[in-house]
């Protein structure tokens, strides 16, 4: 009776037990909702604070240890896969028996959100049974307010010559230092417009949402990291806007039709039929280059002005249009050989002020100095000429007696110098192979009150006593070149100067010595191959008198890398280099260097030998890549450092002979390849 009774009793509690459950599972909990009814969260650094409140319907009393766990789902709303599911908040209680709120106060958004269709859901820690329902879908994205996008470096694409556009168009994602940043970690939107309208015009391209887009037809281009409807607040998530189209060459040209006529005195302009300030110019005189006119309009010079001219448009790197030439012909005359702009008088020195024209003789030749006319008369032959004995400001009228009745002038300003400066250099060409060196005058300039540099001309050398000086000593020469042997480089140069009327007296140039690259210069690899994923210093000694200039050769061609003008670079690639050193009298370019990867992990080299004819191990076998090749040198050292063998194309069985295995236990090897070390270590004979 007794069993039977306590038979029933836990049949009771089990009952009970399960009624509990039963009690407790009927808790429930509405679908969370952000306390302001949002449904569409975009948080940035500055906007990341929201509340999230449910209903906690009444029931059983949970654990006082629970605690109510705020949850997003899957970008798709889907909580299917737990892995993907993000905790947002968590909150303690309310766990009694009474309805509440679960309230998840203050809390900021995970950065790695962006779809418009999460779900929230709240779920109990301490009873998997107490789940809220899932939240109407929501919109929840996160943006750095700190970046800019870039798109094709803000240049458009502009093409000529060709019919179709085909180009591949990247974003640049750069945050407020300027760091790049992986465009692959952010989602994308490509928009497209038409030719002159507003970027805010443009619209979606329907399946585009790659990190590149290939663009094949004209228009204006945008694109977006994507942020769904939250992409409207995200305005810096956009990019710059940029324009694809193809210039028409025939609507580029110089409006003044294929030739023009103009008088001296008459406003000379050519104008560009494109006249966009986002375009560079550059205007050309018989197929020359004329230095300054890079505007879309150019005002031909006074004098000597006739000439073919074009105008070279340049849109893009793709894209530069030269114009038909038009003839420009002077009506009237132009003095053809003017005055130099500035010239120095020297102490008793009477300059020859001489002016070269085609105007008619008979023209009236008027000379001044300032204001004043200092000379006039009929213009003899093609040229004339006036002696200036002081300083002033020289100036030449011609009135031409030709259709146009031309005017036409050419002026200089003569000065007195308060000093002069020199600068000696190399006075020929010469390579790092010469025994000697021409250092020479290179120019002298006289320094105005004004501090105006006014160089001299060569005439006015003969106004001056010059001596060389070795180390500040007098050398006795008194040329203004001088001719020094090579071997001695440790002597500094100067040339001293004296005018000869002794008012300027010890006038020192620059200091040069003779600098020569040692021939044998070379280049050091640090470490001896390129780490996987790692990089390589290049290295020549340094010198401060030496500038630097590296390259990597690719496919027989030399290509200047930016930047690299010190004795060392460090590289992450592969690949042929050199260094071009230069002093102030010769370059020199070493011999280039192969940078090539660490040898395979897989490729096994042996470090033991066992030469005893059992057929294992008795020779020192490589792997197939590193034999049998000219391009692989091996070199193996004895433990004195005498060399036991250097070969290319080694094979299998070359080492070691007998004659090796009765000296030595322990030999060192070297790999090279291309003259890259490639491997090195140890080889132990065990006999």
């Amino acid at each position: 009776m007794k069993n039977k009774l306590n038979l029933t009793s836990l049949l009771l509690l089990a009952v009970l037990l399960i009624s509990s459950h039963e009690l407790a599972a009927q808790r429930a909990i509405s679908a969370p909702v952000f306390e302001n009814g949002s449904t569409q969260i975009c948080a940035s650094p500055g906007n990341n604070t929201f509340t999230v409140i449910a209903t906690l319907s009444a029931g059983p009393a949970l654990d006082n240890s629970n605690q109510y766990i705020l949850e997003v789902s899957a970008p798709d709303g889907t909580f299917a896969d737990t892995d993907q599911n993000i905790e947002l908040a968590r909150v303690t209680g309310p766990n009694d028996s009474n309805e509440g709120e679960i309230r998840f106060e203050n809390f900021s958004v995970d950065e790695s959100l962006n779809s418009d269709t999460y779900r929230l859901r709240i779920r109990a820690s301490t009873d998997d049974s107490v789940i809220s329902s899932e939240s109407v879908e929501i919109a929840m994205h996160y943006f750095r307010n700190d970046l800019t996008v870039v798109l094709n470096s803000r240049e458009d694409v502009i093409l000529c010559n060709t019919a179709s556009i085909n180009r591949t168009i990247n974003p640049v994602v750069l945050d407020d230092i300027g760091n790049e940043l992986n465009v692959d970690d952010f989602k994308w939107q490509w928009y497209r417009g038409d030719l002159g309208t507003s970027a805010f015009d443009a619209v979606a391209i329907p399946g585009e949402t790659s990190s590149s887009y290939t663009v094949t037809q004209e228009g204006k281009y945008v694109v977006k990291i994507f942020y769904g409807k939250c992409q409207i607040v995200y305005n810096k998530a956009s990019s710059n806007a940029i324009e694809v189209f193809i210039v028409d060459v025939a609507d580029v040209f110089i409006n003044e039709g294929a030739s023009v006529a103009f008088c001296p005195q008459d406003a000379k302009v050519l104008t560009s039929s494109e006249t966009n300030t986002d375009y560079t110019y550059q205007w050309f005189k018989n197929d020359t280059a004329i230095e300054g006119e890079i505007a879309s309009t150019i005002t031909l010079p006074d004098n000597d002005f006739g000439g073919n001219y074009t105008l070279e448009v340049r849109y893009s790197e793709d894209c530069t249009v030269t114009t038909d030439p038009i003839a420009v012909t002077n009506n009237g005359s132009s003095i053809t050989e003017t005055l130099p702009e500035n010239l120095i008088i020297l102490p008793t020195q009477t300059i020859t002020l001489q002016v070269t024209t085609d105007a008619p003789e008979g023209s009236t030749v008027q000379w001044f100095v300032d204001t004043n006319l200092q000379k006039q008369e009929p213009l003899s032959g093609t040229t004339s000429t006036f002696e200036a004995n002081f300083v002033g400001r020289y100036r030449v009228r011609i009135q031409a007696t030709d259709a146009c009745n031309s005017v036409i002038e050419s002026q200089t300003e003569i000065f007195a110098p308060i000093g002069f400066e020199s600068t000696i250099g190399s006075g020929s060409d010469l390579t790092c192979d010469d025994t000697t060196v021409d250092i020479a005058l290179q120019e002298m300039v006289g320094v105005t009150a004004s501090d105006l540099r006014v160089p001299l001309t060569q005439d006015q050398y003969s106004f001056f006593d010059f001596e060389w000086l070795a180390d500040g000593a007098t050398t006795g020469d008194t040329e203004t070149t001088l001719t020094v042997d090579t071997a001695n480089q440790d002597a500094v140069y100067q040339l001293q100067a004296d005018l000869k009327t002794g008012e300027f007296s010890n006038i020192l140039s620059n200091e040069v010595s003779v600098k020569y690259v040692a021939s044998d210069t070379e280049i050091t690899l640090t470490p001896d191959s390129l780490p996987k994923d790692g990089s390589i210093t290049l290295t020549v000694p340094p010198d401060d008198s030496y500038t630097y200039e590296w390259y990597r050769v690719v496919d027989d061609e030399e290509q200047v890398i930016e930047g690299a003008t010190t004795n060392e670079i460090t590289v992450s690639e592969t690949g042929d280099y050199f260094v071009r050193i230069a002093s102030v009298f010769c370059s020199l370019d070493t011999p280039i260097v192969t940078v090539s990867e660490e040898a395979a992990l897989s490729a096994f080299i042996p470090n033991i030998v066992t030469p005893n004819s059992d057929g294992i191990n008795d020779t020192w076998n490589l792997p197939d890549e590193l034999t049998d090749s000219p391009e692989v040198e091996v070199i193996i050292y004895d433990s004195r450092g005498q060399i036991a063998l250097q070969t290319t194309n080694y094979r299998n069985g070359d080492w070691p002979n007998d004659t090796d295995v009765s000296k030595e236990t322990v030999y060192y090897f070297i790999i090279t390849k291309n003259n890259s070390v490639i491997r090195k270590g140890s080889i132990t004979v065990m006999k």
